[in-house]
């Protein structure tokens, strides 16, 4: 699983991905990898140190930043993350399913709107915010990561959102257009 709020963080994901660590803790059968952005990562590190335990079981790893997405993106069974445009482009391009946090005050609401489309097709679950705590996504990712056949359903309509060929689509576009002054 990958827990992420966009290239500065969410404090309010990253809250609640550090209480789900507690929660988890005694969890053997599930990974997370936990982005918590450069502005956040000091304390964050310093709350994880914190709550760890040495028989904890919860395979937790916390990093300010990656530069793989890829790597996570194909590891993940399910993401916990904003909704902007180009995690949802990257999202469904590579049809993971998707617990959506759309950033309140976004210009014209469009992450709200985004994660709207996602669930409306059943390839993710909008989480408002004000609702994201560890215990609403304890509740949400232990059903969804209990649930096989789900996650892939999720992940198929996630996938059939993808478009792959935007470049290559967008270029045609305007080459077919550019004479069109």
């Amino acid at each position: 699983m990958a827990i992420w709020g966009g290239s500065l963080g969410a404090r309010r994901v990253n809250e609640a991905a550090l209480g789900l660590y507690d929660l988890w803790r005694g969890r053997g059968d599930v990974a997370v990898r936990h982005i918590c952005g450069p502005r956040d990562h000091a304390e964050c590190a310093r709350r994880l140190r914190a709550l760890r335990s040495a028989d904890d079981g919860l395979v937790y790893d916390l990093v300010a930043h990656e530069d793989h997405m890829e790597d996570v993106y194909a590891r993940a069974a399910v993401a916990v993350c904003r909704a902007g445009a180009g995690t949802v482009a990257e999202l469904t391009a590579v049809g993971v399913p998707a617990v959506l946090v759309p950033l309140p005050g976004a210009p014209s609401d469009h992450q709200t709107r985004n994660s709207s489309t996602l669930a409306e097709a059943g390839a993710a679950v909008l989480l408002p915010d004000a609702e994201c705590d560890a215990k609403r996504l304890d509740g949400l990712l232990t059903s969804l990561l209990a649930d096989a056949a789900r996650l892939e359903a999720m992940g198929a309509s996630s996938r059939s959102l993808g478009r792959i060929d935007a470049a290559e689509r967008l270029a045609d576009f305007v080459e077919e257009n550019a004479d069109a002054r």
